[in-house]
């Protein structure tokens, strides 16, 4: 897949921060009309942090990233305390990352790793840990 990345303008993440503050950030972002609308629209549920370590084949046609040290905190839409840490995960996700067309070689490498491949997202694994099964309250 690819990713979409836009900058925002500057703002302070700490227990202040409400969906008010959010959306005057996104209305003061030079952002695309349908992305501004899409973000207008989201409501708060965490705040997902990590470290990332980033390696590179020497043909340079594949990365890997290792994410570690999950910590999931819950966020409301108003008041907030950041220092209070909901959850610390000990998961380690590991991503292979490729263009398609060298699919057939990632495969190749991806049978050499020690552990099972899984689909995995930090935001679903976040709200699984913080809410369950069920959805976020808000």
């Amino acid at each position: 897949g690819t990713k979409l990345s836009f900058p925002l303008p500057s703002f302070v993440l700490d227990k202040s921060i409400s969906l008010e503050k959010l959306r005057d950030v996104f209305q003061r972002a030079d952002l695309p009309a349908w992305l501004k609308e899409e973000l207008l629209s989201l409501q708060f549920t965490l705040i997902n942090s990590y470290k990332r370590k980033y390696f590179r084949s020497l043909n340079k046609k594949f990365r890997v990233t290792l994410d570690h040290s999950l910590m999931y905190m819950r966020i409301n839409q108003k008041n907030n305390s950041l220092k209070e840490i909901a959850r610390v995960s000990e998961e380690v996700i590991v991503e292979l990352k490729y263009a398609q067309k060298n699919d057939s070689q990632a495969s190749e490498i991806s049978q050499e790793f020690p552990f099972r491949l899984t689909k995995s997202s930090k935001y679903v694994s976040g709200i699984d840990s913080l809410y369950g099964v069920e959805k976020p309250m808000i």
